[in-house]
């Protein structure tokens, strides 16, 4: 009996230690993540104080956590709406979660809103909405484009996302020009211009924190964390945020233009037509038009009805999706392929292959984007004079 005895003391001794010994690894690796644990509430006089010189207090952007640093990672501090001590300072966690938050994602931007020219037909739109900047790309005024605009997001993870599936809804071809227009130049213009107002920046802006006296901070961000360093309140009164023109950035203006529209054609032989030379014709009054009676009767009607379907009813008016449905129903079958702008018989060419592949369908946005980008510089052309 005594043996038995002391080999289950034993094993009990034995399962405390391992207990201990996880919940101290536990313990750890939840250190390494940032997280605060409640050791003392297990082990009375286990307890984590904060160390002493800690002055660094922020957000964790994708958690939205308070933290403060101890030099070596960040800790959590709980949401709670009584004080909590660091070091010297003492908070209300919650109030400065909700400062910080506030001065990061509601302060209004210099300018409010941004508008920033892509190239000669194309610029952007950009505001502050919620925890993003929301952006959408336009076609200037009286050149021609998508039927449809895309809009996107930057996320506080400097990550681009697309929003806007308006045109999925409504079945329109909907190409998505930002692989050749949000280039890094753009987006980190977007960028600049979101955090202008952290410290040295063009607009930098102070955050008044409510401690034992009123003081006024600037605010950085670092490896995800939006912070104030309790140690380093500004000394000057001089406040960059209040000059109205302190980004230095001349937004674009959309004025109203009018361009003569030029008819775009869009000529190529079928072999499925036993090559027989198709012409379609765009006009921004009257849509896309099969001009040659032959191939609207008999024998030919029948034949090129792939197309006029493609492109009949609503859509017949919207220049990129007759494009897109030309160039679809025909890949494989379209030969000696030319797109140009026909001024009354003075063509400009916008874009041409010999021979048009299925494979080519995956490079239908950018001939898209290239055609556009060619015809709206001979619209602008046409009325400078320039020939």
């Amino acid at each position: 009996m005594g043996k038995r005895g002391s080999i289950s003391v034993n094993m009990i001794v034995a399962g405390i230690l391992a207990t201990f010994i996880l919940i101290i690894v536990f313990a750890f690796v939840s250190e390494q993540f940032g997280d605060y644990i409640g050791i003392a509430k297990l082990f009375p006089g286990f307890v984590r104080d904060v160390p002493a010189g800690t002055s660094t207090v922020g957000i964790n952007l994708e958690t939205g956590n308070l933290a403060y640093f101890t030099r070596e990672r960040w800790r959590v501090i709980k949401d709670s709406d009584t004080v909590f001590k660091l070091d010297k300072y003492e908070f209300v966690p919650n109030k400065l979660k909700s400062d910080l938050n506030n001065f990061y994602f509601d302060t209004q931007r210099r300018p409010g809103a941004l508008s920033m020219e892509i190239n000669h037909w194309r610029y952007i739109d950009a505001s502050m909405k919620g925890k993003s900047v929301a952006f959408n790309t336009n076609t200037k005024s009286g050149l021609i484009g998508p039927d449809l605009e895309e809009q996107y997001i930057i996320n506080n993870k400097d990550e681009i996302q697309f929003t806007d599936s308006r045109a999925l809804i409504l079945g329109a071809n909907f190409p998505h020009f930002n692989k050749f227009e949000i280039t890094d130049s753009v987006k980190n213009g977007l960028i600049k211009w979101r955090d202008s107002i952290l410290q040295g920046n063009e607009c930098e802006k102070f955050l008044t924190l409510p401690l034992k006296e009123n003081k006024k901070y600037t605010v950085r961000i670092t490896e995800g964390y939006l912070f104030v360093d309790l140690n380093l309140p500004v000394t000057t009164d001089v406040e960059k945020w209040t000059d109205e023109d302190c980004f230095k950035f001349k937004n674009y203006i959309d004025s109203q233009k009018d361009y003569t529209q030029i008819p775009i054609q869009i000529n190529f032989v079928d072999s499925f037509l036993d090559n027989k030379p198709l012409t379609f014709t765009f006009d921004s009054e009257v849509g896309w038009t099969l001009p040659d009676s032959r191939y609207l009767s008999g024998i030919w009607g029948f034949r090129t009805e792939k197309y006029r379907y493609g492109i009949s009813g609503a859509r017949i008016k919207s220049f990129l999706n007759g494009v897109y449905d030309i160039f679809s129903t025909g890949a494989g079958e379209i030969h000696s392929l030319k797109v140009v702008a026909d001024n009354s018989g003075k063509q400009t060419a916008l874009y041409q292959k010999e021979s048009f592949t299925k494979e080519d369908l995956n490079n239908l946005d950018r001939i898209a984007y290239e055609i556009l980008s060619r015809y709206n510089q001979a619209l602008i052309d046409s009325k400078a004079g320039i020939s």
